[in-house]
């Protein structure tokens, strides 16, 4: 197969000058993979040397969130711990304005032309950013797959790109789903010996519930892990906007201009170019309606009038768009179902919504609000509500579960309804204060029972009550504590639904357990580098070899 529209002499000088200037300049690779790793990354390097070499392996997410970093990591371990020679290492950007015009068959043909010793034993690795934006991309991993091409691929793609295809790619390349870092990560990459991190955070727990029962009530006392969090709400968990510096106005400032550009790409280039939607401004403007709206109770007929968009319909067309570029998800109200005279279940289909933002910062960065959001009665509310759904929802997305908010008819309401249905349901509560009214909580409880020692208030300085020691049944907890919990459970599940390791091989390490030599006077889990703990079989079988544990 011939390229179509580059020569092979064009095709290596563009990855070799240009794209993989690693080869010949090391502080390349050390700018591109820095140190700290993600959660997912402990175990992506081994299920992408070691997994079934017809499936291939697509990272999707928001706009940088740090999949171009997870796929430089990637290739630096592969190289480095498992002494893959250079030759068979490429990365390429199919963004690129020359790549993008060539079909992705060609050029990997062509790779293989190049490097003619490659074989099932011995493969190719490529490294493909942004691969949706190649026509027919799915269709040309297909024809690798059913053909035992000898490559392994690692790819990218935005959420969006992604969106309009990439979902009939059953046994033939898996997806995992990169967001902006989670508390448990922000926590990791701005303390990088994890000296403040808890050891619960990293025990195995087959549900939530099961992880907030076993946090000990000293924990609430945590004066760094409690700012941590307030940080954390202010800057946000995209890795370009957090720092292990001190924070301070200048820094948050920075943080929210790279949150805006991130917005502007959406909205201004990724859904219009996409869907062939004239009306920027109105997308713009619906998205800082949405953020005004943030964890509001409304209709999409009111988050779209101040955007001049007067039809809900096409309100709720476009809050679907910028949902799929993962800025913004819709939770929608749990009701009870109704019972017909004939005894079978009615399901009502409810209008109203709220609007949470992935991001825990991105809110207040459209909305230009900066350091003042948890200064204001209202606006810290809102981002507290917000951090916690957005905590809650990426654990719904690991786990299949659904997140509701529930409203009875005489106004008793909780913020958010998780797994209603599942095995572990949790009624949940935000508040900016410990005062807040419990009558909502009591009123879900009285009406699903499923909700008995399962209903959760939450606030910035309450303290930790268990269910089994309140008197009425609904426990407390502080919103730092309810979101570090919920976020290492997420992480958890997520390496779990994606096939990177099995819950026997799920291997824990406590600080007690003193594996690794400790910092000075600290407990120090048994990883270096802000890695997570999270080692498959093959990692801990490497792992004793080195006699570190």
């Amino acid at each position: 197969m011939e390229l179509e529209t580059l020569s092979i002499n064009r095709l290596q000088h563009i990855l070799a000058a240009d794209q993989n200037r690693w080869m010949t300049e090391p502080d390349v690779l050390a700018r591109d993979a820095p140190p700290w790793h993600r959660h997912i990354m402990r175990v992506l390097t081994e299920i992408v040397f070691s997994g079934n070499p017809k499936t291939y392996h697509i990272i999707k997410g928001p706009r940088r969130a740090g999949k171009s970093t997870l796929l430089w990591q990637t290739l630096q371990r592969l190289r480095e711990e498992y002494r893959i020679p250079d030759e068979r290492l490429v990365y390429f950007q199919m963004d690129h304005p020359e790549l993008v015009r060539e079909p992705l068959g060609n050029i990997v043909e062509a790779l293989l032309e190049i490097a003619q010793d490659a074989n099932a034993s011995a493969p190719l690795y490529l490294f493909i950013d942004e691969i949706a934006v190649s026509e027919g991309w799915e269709g040309w991993l297909k024809m690798f797959s059913d053909g035992s091409k000898p490559v392994r691929i690692l790819a990218s793609s935005s959420a969006f790109t992604y969106s309009n295809g990439g979902d009939s790619g059953i046994g033939r390349w898996a997806t995992h789903t990169l967001m902006p870092c989670n508390f448990m990560e922000y926590t990791e990459m701005r303390d990088r010996h994890c000296r403040n991190l808890p050891s619960w955070c990293w025990a195995w727990h087959d549900t939530l519930k099961d992880r907030l029962e076993s946090v000990p009530v000293g924990i609430a006392n945590d004066p760094t892990l409690k700012q941590y969090a307030n940080d954390f709400i202010l800057f946000g968990g995209y890795p370009q906007c957090v720092s292990d510096a001190e924070p301070s106005y200048s820094n948050v400032t920075a943080a929210h201009e790279i949150l805006r550009g991130i917005a502007e790409l959406v909205t201004e280039h990724d859904i219009p170019d996409m869907q062939q939607i004239r009306d920027r401004k109105g997308l713009r403007l619906l998205l800082h309606s949405c953020a005004v709206r943030m964890c509001t109770q409304t209709l999409p007929s009111k988050i779209g009038r101040p955007a001049g968009l007067k039809n809900a319909d096409t309100a709720s067309t476009y809050m679907e768009l910028i949902e799929r570029s993962d800025l913004i998800s819709r939770i929608r109200p749990y009701i009870e179902p109704e019972t017909e005279a004939d005894g079978e279940p009615k399901l009502q289909s409810p209008r109203h919504l709220k609007i949470l933002f992935r991001d825990t910062a991105m809110a207040s960065a459209i909305r230009r609000s900066s350091t003042t959001t948890l200064q204001n009665d209202n606006t810290k509310g809102q981002a507290y509500e917000n951090a916690i759904g957005a905590a809650l929802k990426e654990l719904a997305d690991t786990t299949g579960a659904e997140l509701n908010f529930w409203r009875h008819k005489e106004n008793y309401e909780s913020d958010f309804i998780f797994d209603a249905e599942g095995p572990s349901p949790l009624a949940v509560e935000v508040s900016s204060n410990i005062s807040h009214r419990r009558a909502g909580l009591r009123k879900a409880v009285e009406k699903m029972p499923q909700f008995q020692n399962s209903a959760y208030l939450l606030a910035p300085e309450t303290p930790i009550i268990h269910a089994r020691n309140s008197a009425d049944g609904i426990a407390e907890m502080p919103i730092f504590v309810f979101l570090l919990a919920c976020s290492a459970q997420a992480s958890q599940s997520s390496l779990i639904k994606g096939g990177h390791i099995k819950a026997q091989n799920y291997t824990i390490t406590q600080p007690a357990q003193n594996l690794l030599e400790r910092p000075p006077q600290q407990q120090q889990p048994a990883f270096q580098d802000g890695d997570t703990v999270f080692l498959t079989e093959h990692e801990a079988k490497k792992a004793q070899a080195k006699q570190l544990i």
